[in-house]
Order: structure tokens, then C-alpha cells, then sequence
């Protein structure tokens, strides 16, 4: 069995020399030297030199009276090599990053079967409760239960096979509210196999309140970078800032990969070092271009203020009390690099009147100094005045001129 490169050869000679007065001459008494024409003639194709008779290594263009019809031959031969390589190369990622994928869908699944068990226990009494008055507001409705969680925080899901507006106002919620003995947030709903979830939350006693702000490089309409807020099934809210490779339409496909995935997949109760094994395979498998992002991810648990940070690849994280800045940096690999994919992690207790502010690499290129000045001479009002006024600073500090996308949000924390 000859080698692929060999069979470039061989088909070559076969195409070029069979009928050839001189393949004695080539091929039997002056072998050696012909082999070392056709290894120097593929090192020129792979560095895309251009071949002709005259370019032809060892005067072998004077020499070979097939020259032309030989060059031409080569290239086919060569071409199809490269095309096959490239092809079991890619397939070999493909099913690399296929096994990695399902490994990962199974640990999600463990993990999430794991989470309700351990997490979640029903309060029939409540629940009983609960379907009377569903029951007494004409609510359609397949299942109906309340739940107390671990850290005894009441949840309450209710699946419906339409959205009905009775469900989401405010008279509903006051009687959840007495038939339960705690105060809810307004109900977050999903989509759920043809139908609806209705998940009402406890109140926590913290809150974050959200203000992003971008601008793209280069003036492109489209911005590498993508941020997505959400809550999780816990109570918890949480932020994503993915940046994409590159700047443009094919980072902002990238980045809106990373942050849409992570983001669904924290909200549906699914931890972050399983949920990162599926955004890290699905841009593995995206095309044959490098396809990675860096996340930023911001899990908090309004409940106990405790701020959980998850870092793959992204930039520094600055969080503000009074008048002080703390950095935080933490090293690891963006996602779509390697088959194995982890964040690097970090928790902190928050207080009210604590401000988080994370931003893309585009903020902190250089010296980052002038964003703990800002954090620390400015008393913003909003979030979003604190995000806007950050980019902008970013953007004339490089002279209006920037090569990569500024991106960030800024998060007050709040007494509920």
C-alpha cells in the first residue's frame, strides 16, 4: 500500500512518462535525482510558487520534454492530496468534537436530573392550594406545584399550553403571595415543548441593576461583541459578555454563538462548567476558520448578594465599594480552541451600593488605570450613564480610531 504522497508520484508518472522515450532515462538510470525534482516541486506548491519549465528545479524544465504536460499532471495530483488531507483532517476534528459534544449533552443531562432532585421539594399543601386558584380563575393549565428549594426559597412553576394573561398580573401575584406567605417577582416564562413555563421567584433581598453600552470597531454596524442577561430557575440573575474573534459580522456570529448558548443554558438550571462544554463544541464544529470567544459570566444570588465570576479568555472585571477598586483577573483560554474547555472562577460577597463593571478587551488595551480614576472621581446615576461614559472614554483614549470593538456593563447593586 503506497502513502498518499507517493501516490502523487506514481500517478503522475503514470499520466506524464508511460509513453515517453525518455522514462528509461528519468525513471531507471537517474531515479534518485527525479524523486528529489518532484519533492522540491511540492515544497513550491505548498509555498505557492508559480511553476513553469523555467522554474523547474536541477534545469529539469530542459531536461523533460513533457514539462508542461508533467507540471500539469502534478498539480491535479497535488491538489487532490491537499483536498483529501484537509478533508480527513476536518473529519477527524468533526468527530472528535461530535464525541466531545455528546459527553457533554449527557453530563448536562446528570447534572440537571441531579439539580431538581437534590434542590427542589414539593409542598403538596401549597400546591393544592395553588390549583384552587387556578382553578377558580379559569386557568388552563397541565401541571401546577410549588417548591421550596434547599436554601428553603419558595419557587413556584406553573405549565400552561398557552400564554394567558390572568397568569402575569398583579392581582394573581397577590394571591400567590397569601396562599404561599412570600413575596414574588413577576413570572419568568419560557417556552417549554409546545407550551409554556410560568417560574415565579421569591423576591431576593438584592438586586443588580443592568446598563450596557457598545461601540464597534472601525465604525462597522456590526459589534464583536454580545452581552445577554437572563435569570436561572434558582432566582438567580446573571449577565454574558462573549468576545468573538476578529471584529465584524463573523465575530458578532461568534460571540452571539457563546453568549445566546451560555446564557439559555445557565437559565435552564444547567451549571457552568457543563454548560461550557457544549458552547466550546458547538464552535468547534462551527466551520474550518478559527471560531473562538472569550465569556464573561456574572451569576448572582440576589438571596445571600454572593457574585460568582466565570471567566474563559476574557478581561478584567472592576468592582467598586466606596472608594475603593478591586481588579479581577483570572486566566484562562477562550472557548473553540482546545477539546476541553473550563472556566477560571472566583466568588465574592456583595454589598448595597457596590458597583460591578465588566467590559470587553477593547476597554482595557494599555494602561487601565484611567478606568479605576473614573469609577472612583464620577458619581453616576444610572448603569447605563457609568457603561456609556466608559466606552467613550475608551474610544478617544485611542484616538477615535479603534481597532476592536468596546463593550460594557456596569451593575449596581441594590437593596431590594
Amino acid at each position: 500500500m503506497y502513502s498518499e504522497k507517493t501516490a502523487v508520484y506514481l500517478n503522475t508518472i503514470g499520466k506524464t512518462c508511460t509513453d515517453c522515450g525518455l522514462k528509461y532515462y528519468c525513471w531507471e538510470r537517474r531515479k534518485a535525482h527525479s524523486v528529489s525534482v518532484f519533492k522540491q516541486i511540492e515544497k513550491m506548491l505548498e509555498n505557492g510558487a508559480a511553476l513553469s519549465p523555467q522554474t523547474l528545479p536541477n534545469q529539469f524544465g530542459t531536461e523533460c520534454i513533457q514539462s508542461e504536460r508533467l507540471i500539469k499532471n502534478f498539480i491535479i495530483e497535488h491538489n487532490v492530496y491537499t483536498a483529501n488531507r484537509l478533508a480527513k483532517q476536518r473529519a477527524d476534528a468533526l468527530r472528535t468534537a461530535v464525541r466531545v459534544q455528546f459527553g457533554a449533552l449527557s453530563e448536562l443531562l446528570f447534572d440537571l436530573s441531579e439539580e431538581l432532585e437534590d434542590t427542589l421539594f414539593e409542598q403538596k399543601e401549597q400546591s393544592d392550594l395553588l390549583e384552587e386558584l387556578l382553578t377558580y380563575c379559569q386557568a388552563e393549565y397541565s401541571h401546577a406545584d410549588v417548591f421550596s428549594t434547599a436554601q428553603y426559597r419558595t419557587v413556584v412553576i406553573i405549565k400552561v399550553p398557552f400564554r394567558q394573561e390572568v397568569l402575569e398580573k398583579d392581582a394573581f401575584l397577590k394571591d400567590l403571595e397569601s396562599i404561599c406567605r412570600r413575596g414574588f417577582c413577576a413570572p419568568v416564562i419560557t417556552p417549554y415543548a409546545g407550551s409554556f413555563k410560568l417560574a415565579y421567584f421569591e423576591k431576593p433581598l438584592y438586586t443588580i441593576e443592568t446598563g450596557e453600552f457598545q461601540i464597534p470597531a472601525d465604525g462597522n454596524r456590526a459589534c464583536g461583541d454580545v452581552m445577554e442577561s437572563f435569570r436561572d430557575f434558582r432566582g438567580n440573575s446573571g449577565i454574558v459578555l462573549a468576545d468573538g474573534m476578529g471584529k465584524g459580522i463573523d465575530a458578532n456570529i461568534n460571540a452571539s454563538i457563546g453568549a445566546g448558548m451560555m446564557a439559555k443554558l445557565l437559565a435552564s438550571g444547567f451549571s457552568p462548567a457543563a454548560a461550557i462544554k457544549v458552547v466550546n463544541a458547538v464552535l468547534m464544529l462551527k466551520d474550518n476558520d478559527e471560531s473562538f470567544s472569550s465569556l464573561d459570566v456574572l451569576l448572582f444570588d440576589g438571596y445571600e448578594a454572593k457574585a460568582c465570576f466565570y471567566k474563559a479568555g476574557a478581561t478584567t472585571t472592576f468592582i467598586k465599594r466606596k472608594h475603593k477598586i478591586t481588579r479581577l483577573e483570572l486566566s484562562c483560554l477562550p472557548v473553540g480552541i482546545l477539546e476541553n474547555a473550563d472556566f477560571a472562577r472566583r466568588s465574592l460577597t456583595l454589598e448595597a451600593g457596590d458597583v460591578i463593571l465588566m467590559v470587553s478587551d477593547g476597554v482595557t488595551q494599555g494602561n487601565c488605570e484611567w478606568v479605576d480614576k473614573l469609577l472612583i472621581a464620577e458619581q453616576y446615576q444610572t448603569p447605563l450613564s457609568l457603561a456609556k461614559a466608559v466606552c467613550e472614554s475608551a474610544a478617544k483614549a485611542q484616538g477615535n480610531a479603534h481597532e476592536d470593538d468596546i463593550s460594557a456593563a456596569a451593575m449596581f447593586v441594590r437593596r431590594a
